[in-house]
């Protein structure tokens, strides 16, 4: 009989034992253990914010570019100058507005704004999305065939979806 009532005690208690994934026992973990909890929680707090800073900067840089190839054109027709000429007028209008900008620093972050555009509008804005782990810096410093991978690699999956894919061409 004792052991009825002993039998009958175990599977009570085993029936209301709390499972080991539980929320409290997670808590009570976290309790143990808080600053590796926080410090990893921060981390992945800080990598998507670095990743969504990644994708602005690009962005960023893209408005740029598109805004320095209208400047360029409209110098070109309105001084009746050609393109190189334009672009200098362009860096000079900048230089003139920002001072304590160097001309080559200029030259050198516009054409890395020149590159990044260039891909994104061939193979489209809304890819910008899938940047995770790449900074601004890093597209402009692709070569000429890693460029046109990912441009084959969009374009492919757009055709297999049925997608007429055009580039832009200027």
């Amino acid at each position: 009989m004792k052991e009825k009532h002993i039998l009958s005690a175990v599977t009570e208690i085993s029936a209301n034992q709390v499972r080991p994934n539980s929320l409290a026992e997670k808590n009570e973990e976290r309790a143990v253990h808080p600053d590796i909890i926080s410090l990893y929680e921060t981390a992945c707090g800080a990598e998507k914010k670095a990743i969504e800073a990644n994708r602005e900067e690009t962005l960023r840089w893209c408005f740029y570019a598109r805004e320095f190839k209208r400047m360029y054109k409209d110098f070109m027709v309105s001084n009746k100058v050609g393109e190189k000429k334009a672009k200098g007028q362009v860096y000079d209008f900048i230089i003139k507005q920002l001072p304590d900008t160097k001309r080559k620093t200029l030259c050198r972050q516009t054409q890395k704004a020149l590159r990044i555009d260039d891909l994104f509008e061939k193979i489209g804005m809304d890819k910008l999305q899938y940047i995770k782990t790449y900074s601004a810096d890093t597209i402009s410093k692709f070569t000429d065939p890693q460029i046109q991978i990912i441009i084959d690699h969009f374009t492919e999956k757009l055709a297999s979806k049925g997608i007429n894919c055009t580039s832009v061409n200027e």
